[in-house]
């Protein structure tokens, strides 16, 4: 695999327990518009991810418009204070996960849409993404790794779209 430069890759990591993207509660107008507010708990998260994230780029050199992206998001989570003693040594061993809420995709989505408009013009260049969450005992935090897409990274994506782009959908 190609090396990639340290322009075409960074690394952002992001204190605290990741937040989950909620849905914008609805208010009308008084001229008959309709519009969506966040929590002020979600706005002050999305603007310390924004700072953040402006803050790694920026020393990396790192905005990319009109280049496919990926990105990589790793969240370490605290484990809640309900949980045993005993769960507690299993998250230190590595053996237990958190398949509970938030979703990932919640917490993903608040995450990159920070990102927009600071490491990259727009999030549909974002093209492939893998997301992790896991426990951890100690301080919690997540990292994003944004990086360029090369053109040898898809040899997979080709090999399952040759095995199955002749499969019939089973709806036709």
């Amino acid at each position: 695999m190609k090396q990639l430069k340290n322009s075409d890759c960074v690394y952002i990591v992001l204190g605290g327990n990741a937040m989950p993207q909620e849905r914008a509660a609805q208010f009308w107008t008084n001229g008959g518009r309709r519009i969506g507010r966040y929590s002020n708990k979600m706005q002050a998260y999305r603007q310390y991810c924004t700072l953040r994230i402006q803050e790694e780029c920026s020393k990396a050199g790192f905005f990319k418009e009109k280049t496919p992206l990926r990105a990589d998001l790793y969240c370490f989570l605290s484990v809640p204070a309900s949980r045993t003693k005993k769960f507690r040594e299993l998250v230190d061993q590595r053996a237990a996960y958190p398949i509970v809420k938030p979703d990932n995709d919640n917490l993903y989505k608040a995450i990159t849409d920070s990102a927009e408009g600071v490491a990259f013009a727009n999030d549909s260049q974002i093209i492939s993404t893998t997301i992790h969450k896991r426990y951890t005992n100690d301080n919690p935090f997540s990292v994003l790794v944004l990086s360029v897409v090369e053109n040898d990274e898809d040899s997979i994506l080709w090999d399952v779209y040759d095995k199955f782009k002749r499969h019939k959908n089973v709806l036709d």
